[in-house]
């Protein structure tokens, strides 16, 4: 989906940066990029990757997770481990997942996006976590 369609104004008007969001069918939440897991919020709703080109990934887990306290969540990784594309990073419990007053909604974002040429957004209907790409940028 696009981020105007996200119901947290700060990701719909692209304050955190630019990117996309996806609305996730999984627990697992994995590596976007190659890099180094720059940060892992207290909450473990989200994290932060910077690759080696200096481009800095935030993945936000649901629209409304931070209330949660970090409930539900596990991290698989530790803020300064280098991670591939694809590596597990935090889930979910999977019955919190079905809980519909949690929106899971989890935006993709380039945080530094404005150093970069181009940020492409491409519109896949279907995902594969650590397979599909969803943002193409130009170092």
């Amino acid at each position: 989906m696009t981020l105007q369609q996200v119901k947290d104004p700060v990701f719909a008007q692209r304050l955190a940066g630019d990117g996309t969001a996806i609305s996730p069918k999984h627990h697992e939440f994995v590596a976007p990029i190659e890099g180094e897991l720059k940060m892992l919020f207290n909450g473990l709703h989200a994290f932060v990757i910077e690759n080696t080109s200096g481009v800095y990934i935030l993945v936000h887990i649901g629209t409304n997770t931070l209330a949660l306290g970090g409930k539900g969540f596990m991290a698989h990784k530790k803020q300064g481990d280098h991670v591939q594309i694809g590596d597990l990073i935090v889930s979910v419990d999977e019955e919190m997942m079905k809980d519909p007053t949690i929106d899971y909604t989890t935006v993709i974002l380039v945080m530094n996006n404005s150093q970069f040429k181009m940020l492409e957004k491409t519109k896949p209907s279907l995902t594969k976590a650590g397979e599909t790409t969803v943002l193409e940028i130009t170092v």
